[in-house]
C-alpha cells in the first residue's frame, strides 16, 4: 500500500470531518496549548483525528506512537493531549493523555523516557525514578495514572507504523460524500466472505475508485467493524476480517 501523502508531518491540512458531530465539548479536559518555543520544535507532529474530529498536537516520536495507538484502539472513546500537571513532592510533571474508555474508565498515562526510568533490584521490572511519588500524588488527586515506557513503545514498533500508514486512508474516507454507500457494499461483501485481503476488497467493488474501496476499508478498521493485525507488515495482501461478536 502507497501513503496517500508524502508529507513528514501528517495531514498538514485538515480535512473537515462533516458528518459526525465533535465530541470535545463533552470532555473534561482540553489539551493545553502549545508554546510558541514548542511549536518551533523540529519534532512536533500534527494530524486531524477522525476519533476526535480535531488537530492533535504533539511532541516527538514516542508521544505520536501512543496517539496513534489510542485513536485506532477500539476500547477508547477519546483522549487528550497534555490534559494537566501532576504536583508532587517539590516538582510538577505534565501528564502525556487522558483517555476514557467505552466502558466509562478514565486514566490518565505519563509517558517515560529511558532516562527517566530505572529497574527494580528483584523484579527487574522497568518503574519511574519518582514513582511512588507520583503515585500517591495521583491518588491524593483522585486520579488513575499508568506509566508507558519507552522501551515499551518501541516493542510496538510495527504495529505504530501500521497505524500511522492506515490514517491518512481513514482521514480521506471522512470527506468521501458517498462513503456510507461504499461502507454499505463492503460490509455486505464481509459478510459473505468473512476474510479478505486490501485486493479482494477492492476486486469485490469493481466499478469503484480503488483508492477510495481502500479510504474506506481503513475507516471500517478504525471504527473496529473490521480487523487486521497490526503486527505484521501492512501491504496489499494483508487480511483483514469482520469483527466476532462477542
Amino acid at each position: 500500500m502507497r501513503d496517500p501523502t508524502t508529507s513528514s508531518r501528517i495531514d498538514p491540512t485538515p480535512q473537515p470531518f462533516s458528518s459526525a458531530r465533535p465530541i470535545e465539548g463533552s470532555l473534561p479536559f482540553e489539551a493545553r496549548p502549545l508554546t510558541r518555543k514548542e511549536e518551533r520544535r523540529g519534532d512536533l507532529y500534527l494530524y486531524t483525528s477522525p476519533k476526535l474530529q480535531r488537530p492533535v498536537t504533539v511532541i516527538g516520536a514516542m508521544t505520536l506512537a501512543v496517539a496513534l495507538e489510542l485513536e485506532f484502539s477500539t476500547t477508547t472513546a477519546a483522549y487528550v493531549e497534555r490534559p494537566r500537571l501532576l504536583r508532587y513532592q517539590d516538582s510538577e510533571a505534565e501528564l502525556s493523555f487522558w483517555q476514557r474508555e467505552l466502558s466509562g474508565r478514565e486514566r490518565f498515562q505519563l509517558l517515560v523516557s529511558d532516562k527517566d526510568s530505572e529497574l527494580e533490584p528483584k523484579s527487574r521490572r522497568r518503574r519511574h525514578r519518582d514513582a511512588r511519588d507520583l503515585i500517591n500524588a495521583a491518588n491524593a488527586a483522585g486520579i488513575s495514572l499508568e506509566f508507558v515506557f519507552e522501551a515499551d513503545v518501541l516493542a510496538k514498533g510495527t504495529s505504530i507504523a501500521t497505524w500511522y500508514r492506515l490514517l491518512p486512508y481513514v482521514q480521506t474516507a471522512h470527506s468521501l460524500p458517498h462513503r456510507q454507500s461504499i461502507e454499505g457494499r463492503l460490509l455486505e461483501a464481509f459478510a459473505n466472505q468473512p476474510r479478505m485481503t486490501f485486493d479482494q476488497c477492492e476486486a469485490a467493488l469493481g466499478g469503484l475508485h480503488p483508492a477510495d474501496s481502500r479510504a474506506v476499508v481503513c475507516a471500517l478498521i478504525h471504527r473496529g467493524l473490521l480487523l487486521i493485525d497490526p503486527a505484521k507488515p501492512l501491504h496489499r495482501h494483508a487480511v483483514i476480517e469482520t469483527r466476532t461478536p462477542a
